[in-house]
């Protein structure tokens, strides 16, 4: 999961091929991409305007069937997108 400048949380769906953006305040799904994996394994913001999503994908779990349906499983995505993402802080002991 990542969240975006405007507090929108996008959350990677494993065997769900998608990742999916919610406002977490009213409990609303407000956007979907899909993704052409089965196992979406977790995306973050980046880029230089941090417009940029990028989405990890998995082939473990993934049988010769699913495979053939799913071939690009265990790839990295980037997908522009109309938000930025939220400036993360580093976590101090």
């Amino acid at each position: 999961m990542t969240i975006d400048e405007n507090n929108h949380l996008w959350i990677a769906h494993w065997v769900g091929g998608r990742v999916s953006k919610w406002d977490p305040v009213n409990n609303r799904k407000l956007d979907e991409l899909k993704i052409p994996a089965i196992n979406v394994s977790s995306c973050t913001f980046g880029g230089e305007n941090m417009n940029e999503l990028y989405i990890t994908t998995a082939r473990i779990e993934c049988s010769d069937d699913i495979l053939k349906k799913y071939p690009y499983s265990g790839g990295l995505y980037r997908m522009k997108v109309t938000t930025k993402g939220k400036k993360s802080y580093r976590y101090k002991k």
